[in-house]
């Protein structure tokens, strides 16, 4: 029994069940069988478009997120230029406290043999 075939035989058994009469039946079968071969003739490059489309809506929406600005930019370059100077600063505070710290000590001479 082909799938159609089977899909047929059920779905006739289940208005039987419910208790539709035969012309009622073959009508709605019919109808089933019409959505279900429109169904088949998109089915298959739907299945393969969705993941495809799927990340492309992904990435869009990912890129939308995370999309910086030119003010953005502008506020990162200049805390990046205030950390630098500030690193700076303490670089030059612990040198100019070696400096002092170095004049204070008295030079040592010794003489190695």
């Amino acid at each position: 029994m082909t799938p159609a075939e089977a899909f047929k035989f059920g779905f006739r058994a289940r208005c039987t069940e419910t208790g539709l009469s035969t012309v009622e039946t073959n009508a709605l079968t019919k109808t089933a069988e019409g959505l279900l071969s429109s169904l088949a003739g998109w089915a298959i490059p739907a299945a393969v478009a969705a993941p495809i489309g799927l990340g492309a809506a992904g990435g869009y929406l990912h890129s939308r997120v995370a999309d910086t600005t030119a003010t953005d930019v502008n506020d990162i370059k200049k805390q990046e230029l205030a950390n630098t100077y500030a690193e700076m600063a303490t670089r030059l505070q612990a040198a100019r406290e070696l400096q002092e710290a170095r004049k204070d000590k008295p030079k040592k001479s010794q003489i190695y043999l």
